[in-house]
């Protein structure tokens, strides 16, 4: 599957995931900027992680809803694929120098799992893949039964979370 991201060092693509009406981020969807956007996303057991070095003025976010990837699939809706290239491509655009540091949010037990808890799995494998790439993660709001409504500002790295 091909990188679905919106790069506004670039021009706007269509179709990249973020409506551009609503500014809001799809699952599966990856994002990154220099300067200031906000972005909207509803998570329940998915994950939304922000990554950003603000000093730098670059920042990603990537909404997952899957924990694991099946063998030879690429797909940016699972956890060990998105994570990782998040913060790839923030070294890309900004230089191996970033100092990055990350936002975890949603994890949120499934209504339409409750016997499995692919929520918690979607947010161990969110600490897990930020860990392992040294990442540290100063802030997050993870678990619960509720959903999360999220304003993200990339150019500051404020976040809002309403939970619903």
């Amino acid at each position: 599957m091909m990188e679905a991201l919106l790069d506004l060092d670039a021009v706007l693509p269509a179709g990249t995931g973020l409506s551009l009406d609503t500014g809001v981020l799809e699952p599966g969807r990856l994002i990154f900027a220099r300067g200031p956007l906000v972005v909207r996303a509803l998570v329940r057991s998915g994950i939304v992680v922000m990554v950003s070095d603000l000093a730098e003025s670059v920042a990603g976010v990537v909404h997952f809803v899957l924990p694991d990837a099946l063998p030879d699939d690429a797909d940016l809706r699972c956890g060990e694929i998105a994570v990782p290239a998040l913060v790839d491509g923030l070294y890309r655009r900004g230089g191996p120098g970033l100092r990055l540091e990350a936002r975890i949010f949603g994890g949120a037990l499934s209504r339409t799992q409750p016997d499995g808890d692919v929520g918690r799995a979607n947010a161990a494998v969110a600490v897990w893949a930020l860990a392992a790439l040294g990442v540290p993660v100063p802030e997050s709001d993870t678990g619960g039964a509720d959903a999360r409504r999220l304003t993200l500002d990339l150019g500051t790295g404020n976040v809002v979370v309403d939970r619903v």
